[in-house]
């Protein structure tokens, strides 16, 4: 297989080969999705069509890549495909298991606990329903990961320290009362600072996600980076993301 990648300013042909694609050339690569419905259900903002998904998973799992968890990283470096869904939308948790496991994976969804069963008022007038608790749990007796969103899906760098704390205690809290262990946050919006990393230290969690533009490399594992998928990425442009922009200047 072979593909023609584009940026504004350059073009590449990848070789789609064993060898490229060998788990010794990445040592991870986190993905983040959101929403995952068709284009009539969900619109094109924040959301991938289930067969896109289904062709990412389908191809690393072609390609003997093995499946992560975010909380394997509480003990190792492990190396692998790591598929992450942001909000808990239920378009995510509706599709996105089915889709994974038919590849033999399985994903984390980082859930918001005080608006779980109901909508994500942080996207306005684009809001869309959020899973139940019921539909968390389903995912957890299924073998995929649930985290912590923070309690309200508030920008952490722009709050003080004891606020970013509250807002992690008490998402962890209401998690735990639910019967959910969540060992892993990610970050709302990617918004972090130096505070939110004294924070989570304060509430026991060791592993966080940001956004970044890049695959995961030697970071903190408080600070692991994830690239963000668009309804547009298809394969090529996936691959595009994770191969060929980390090097461009």
């Amino acid at each position: 297989m072979r593909a023609t990648l584009s940026s504004k300013n350059h073009s590449y042909r990848l070789d789609v080969s064993n060898k490229l694609f060998d788990t010794t050339i990445l040592k991870t690569v986190i993905l983040c999705y959101h929403k995952v419905g068709t284009e009539a259900e969900e619109g094109r903002w924040l959301n991938c069509a289930p067969e896109t998904l289904a062709s990412h998973a389908r191809f690393f799992q072609r390609f003997g890549w093995p499946g992560i968890l975010p909380r394997q990283f509480m003990a190792s470096r492990p190396k692998g495909i790591c598929f992450t869904f942001d909000d808990a939308y239920v378009s995510a948790v509706s599709h996105a298991p089915e889709v994974l496991e038919a590849s033999g994976y399985r994903g984390a969804f980082f859930a918001v606990p005080s608006l779980v069963g109901q909508v994500s008022s942080w996207d306005g007038d684009m809001a869309r329903p959020l899973a139940t608790w019921g539909e968390l749990l389903g995912l957890v007796g299924r073998g995929h990961e649930v985290g912590n969103h923070t309690f309200t899906h508030r920008r952490l760098a722009d709050l003080s320290l004891d606020e970013q704390i509250r807002e992690l205690s008490e998402a962890q809290k209401m998690l735990s009362d639910r019967g959910i262990r969540a060992e892993t946050v990610c970050h709302p919006y990617g918004s972090f600072n130096g505070d939110t990393l004294r924070a989570m230290k304060s509430v026991g969690l060791s592993v966080g996600l940001r956004l970044a533009k890049s695959p995961v490399y030697s970071e903190s594992t408080m600070e692991l980076n994830r690239i963000v998928v668009a309804f547009s990425d298809a394969l090529p442009k996936l691959l595009y993301k994770i191969y060929v922009r980390p090097k461009l200047p």
